[in-house]
């Protein structure tokens, strides 16, 4: 039989790229599984929400989804939901309530990290609050009848 021969410092480079990799899938902001996401210890989301609209750097014509972005409509982005669920969000200041679809995905990770769980478009935060508050605390649910009409 023949003896495995390695050279030295191989296993230990695959080690280091081995934990590399691990910490960049651990850290990296990826979409749930859908049917995770609706799981009842994932909800309800309670955190920062703030708006965007299509003057906003960084902001184009079109969502993730490929729709285009309409500051007007009652949309939001949120990277766990599968594009065209639908989630009511609550002002835990003023007790406020929209339900919004999501079209878009977001927040930006960094913005994820600060406590930021939804972007929600001018139009639905305006429901919520006055848009020059920037930043509003939420509580976020999934809505299982869907998006009304």
């Amino acid at each position: 039989m023949r003896a495995s021969v390695s050279r030295p410092g191989q296993h230990r480079l695959v080690r280091i790229l081995f934990a590399a990799f691990l910490g960049w899938w651990i850290s990296s902001p990826q979409p749930l599984n859908p049917t995770r996401a609706i799981g009842l210890w994932d909800w309800p989301r309670i955190g920062l929400a703030s708006w965007y609209s299509e003057q906003d750097p960084g902001v184009t014509s079109l969502t993730a989804s490929g729709e285009q972005f309409l500051e007007t409509g009652l949309t939001a982005a949120m990277w766990e939901l599968p594009f065209d669920a639908c989630v009511q969000v609550t002002n835990l200041r003023t007790l406020d309530r929209v339900v919004v679809r999501v079209n878009d995905r977001g927040p930006h990770r960094r913005l994820m990290l600060q406590g930021r769980v939804i972007d929600l478009s001018l139009a639905a935060f305006s429901r919520l609050a006055d848009p020059q508050e920037g930043l509003i605390p939420v509580r976020v649910e999934l809505t299982p009848g869907g998006c009304p009409s």
